[in-house]
């Protein structure tokens, strides 16, 4: 992907729910994730259940290089930056 008025290289971002980044934090109130999500259905939750290897796979099933996982953004949530595979 590029840049029209540059010619060169995007790199797009995307944030991601991070259950085991939240996990290691405690399920704190302040991040806003109701603690009942832990034992309840994804069909009942609004926080989808993701982690860094799902994301990983997601992201080169769909062709992208994960340059990293988290750029360290935010403590509850993680923003991977991306770069299409040539």
């Amino acid at each position: 992907m590029l840049d029209a008025r540059s010619g060169s290289a995007v790199r797009p971002i995307h944030q991601y729910a991070d259950w085991d980044k939240l996990s290691s934090h405690g399920w704190p109130e302040r991040f806003g994730v109701p603690t009942e999500f832990q034992n309840q259905s994804d069909d009942e939750i609004w926080w989808p259940r993701n982690n860094r290897d799902q994301m990983r796979r997601i992201c080169a099933d769909a062709g992208w290089d994960v340059i990293t996982m988290d750029m360290g953004f935010f403590e509850r949530d993680s923003v991977v930056l991306l770069e299409r595979r040539r």
